[in-house]
């Protein structure tokens, strides 16, 4: 899908390489991936959910049957077929995983005014572009952040669950 309400991106932070030109770029209205750690073995997992760009439901059908023939045998098939289609929610949802830093196109995401949770295993700076300029990023109704002139604003989150409130440059009034 060109661009999905919901993705997964994990990498290894150990092959990383500015030299090589080897590592995480971003995904989709995800960009600016930096782990935590980079330990031997170690993965930096991003699950990200906009509930402004609508997916339909995929509905799993698990099929078994025998097929007869010289050799009988047994078959085992698995088709996907299109449910409901949820209403568009104002919602953006990480799951962040050894994720010591990214940014959010709030605009590519489809967010206007948004409530962000941002779940996380330590401490992240999540930076969102394209925010309305100069206006407040906020946490239980307290100003965390002020966007910048050019739309800019980066929270530094803890671990445990984050919910913040924020406005794109989309957003009218």
């Amino acid at each position: 899908m060109q661009d999905p309400g919901s993705f997964t991106f994990s990498w290894y932070p150990e092959l990383d390489s500015s030299a090589l030109g080897i590592g995480p770029t971003g995904d989709y209205w995800i960009s600016g991936l930096e782990a935590r750690s980079s330990g031997p073995g170690e993965l930096a997992t991003v699950s990200a959910t906009s509930g402004t760009i609508r997916e339909p439901e995929e509905i799993a059908e698990h099929r078994t049957g025998t097929a007869d023939g010289p050799t009988p045998a047994v078959t085992d098939s698995l088709t996907w077929t299109p449910g409901a289609t949820p209403r568009a929610r104002q919602t953006l949802a990480l799951e962040l995983t050894n994720v010591a830093a990214l940014a959010v196109d709030t605009a590519a995401a489809k967010l206007k005014c948004a409530t962000i949770t941002v779940t996380s295993d330590g401490e992240t700076a999540l930076t969102l572009l394209a925010l309305r300029p100069e206006s407040a990023v906020s946490e239980s109704g307290r100003t965390v952040a002020t966007a910048s002139a050019g739309g800019s604003a980066t929270v530094r989150l803890t671990s445990g669950t984050s919910t913040l409130h924020a406005c794109s440059s989309g957003a009218h009034g």
